[in-house]
């Protein structure tokens, strides 16, 4: 195999042009108009093409590859290196994405279509599966009104609830020991901005 090369150096000025033109000439000789061409290279914005290719045709010219005319063995190889530096199977997938749009098929399949590849990804998402939050999103809009309302207002319903409501009203203000201190349900002391999106804590004197 093909060892792990310099995944961030940049081609030198019009390399990216220039593998965009083997591209267009490839699509032509695979039997494609010029007009069906130039539809497929506008399916990605100029700028997300560059991002892609510039890293790619970069690891191609380490490793002394043609960065158009490659058999699949070679994509499979940059893929790999780019795994090797911690990219996600979502990253991956959108290298073999930008990959096939400028390649002509390969057996009659595009890159991201060739078994190969996609047994590759799948490898990929078996060994580094996405990391999903240990704890669950909320809305602190949400979580305040929630406290204005039964059980926790009135505030003399239950003790339990007043501390636990005066625990969460700490946790989402973000503020010092010090600013903690001035917590006092007194309107002097306590305020909702509008649509009760946050409290405001006012020191006491």
């Amino acid at each position: 195999g093909i060892s792990s090369h310099r995944l961030n150096s940049s081609p030198p000025p019009g390399a990216v042009e220039a593998v965009e033109a083997v591209g267009v000439a490839q699509l032509i000789a695979f039997g494609l108009s010029t007009e069906v061409v130039e539809t497929i290279f506008q399916s990605r914005a100029p700028s997300t093409k560059k991002l892609k290719w510039r890293l790619f045709t970069s690891w191609c010219r380490d490793c002394q590859l043609e960065p158009v005319n490659y058999p699949i063995g070679t994509v499979l190889e940059f893929l790999q290196a780019c795994f090797s530096t911690g990219l996600t199977h979502s990253s991956l997938k959108f290298y073999v994405a930008a990959i096939s749009t400028y390649h002509a098929p390969l057996g009659g399949l595009s890159v991201g279509k060739n078994p190969l590849v996609t047994r590759f990804l799948r490898g990929v998402l078996r060994l580094r599966p996405p990391v999903r939050p240990c704890v669950p999103t909320w809305d602190l809009a949400v979580v305040l009104e929630a406290l204005c309302r039964p059980a926790f207002e009135p505030l003399e319903i239950c003790d339990r609830l007043l501390t636990i409501k005066t625990l969460l009203l700490a946790l989402t203000s973000l503020k010092r020991v010090g600013g903690l201190q001035a917590l006092s349900v007194a309107p002097s002391y306590l305020d909702f901005a509008s649509g009760l999106a946050k409290a405001f804590l006012y020191p006491q004197v």
